[in-house]
């Protein structure tokens, strides 16, 4: 079990897959008190949820523990979506996500709505397991998004073969990598995980 603080810094590195700080850096940015997030967050590094790179400077462990990353993707999104501000977009999410007749996919949000309390768009994307499928529900989900007008959503639909592709190009400004650092998954946080621990060497 994680108290509320370990889980709060678990979901802030989670948020941040490539990026590295100090532990004091990290503290700042979530702005808790720096006594409880030191205690805090080294019960985390000696877990391995976080680790430190030669330079001393701390970043997630995506290659491991894809059980609690899973978790803390899932509790990231859910906060999101209950959140009234975003009802239509969760409504959106739903109708696809239930409709869809597939369990091998990826279904997230990345780019400025993650953070932004009233954004101007929403950026989606979609991995499926082959690229027929990709083809086929990206026109399913171009449909779905139509019936949500003012939320302005803008479809990315690829296939898992892609999105490692896209990992692997790990200096291209590709939607992926965008992703990386500015997320929430809905849908296929193991997929997700699974891939990214074997296709992305940890960031330099």
């Amino acid at each position: 079990m994680m108290t509320k603080s370990e889980r709060r810094i678990m979901n802030f590195f989670v948020s941040r897959i490539t990026k590295k700080f100090s532990l004091n850096g990290a503290g700042r940015e979530i702005r808790m008190h720096q006594a409880l997030f030191y205690r805090s967050s080294r019960k985390l590094v000696k877990r391995r949820f976080i680790i430190a790179d030669e330079n001393g400077l701390f970043g997630l462990n995506y290659k491991e523990n894809h059980t609690r990353l899973v978790a803390s993707e899932y509790e990231r999104a859910s906060e999101f979506i209950s959140e009234g501000r975003h009802k239509k977009f969760a409504r959106f999410v739903k109708e696809f996500i239930d409709g869809i007749d597939e369990n091998r996919f990826i279904f997230l949000l990345f780019g400025s709505a993650v953070e932004k309390t009233d954004p101007r768009d929403y950026d989606v994307l979609v991995l499926m397991d082959s690229i027929k499928k990709a083809t086929t529900y990206e026109k399913i989900l171009r449909n779905i998004a139509e019936n949500y007008p003012t939320l302005n959503i803008d479809v990315n639909v690829d296939s898992f073969r892609d999105f490692r592709q896209m990992l692997m190009n790990r200096n291209d400004e590709n939607v992926v990598n965008k992703a990386l650092n500015k997320h929430l998954i809905f849908y296929g946080a193991e997929f997700f995980y699974r891939m990214l621990g074997k296709t992305r060497p940890y960031d330099a």
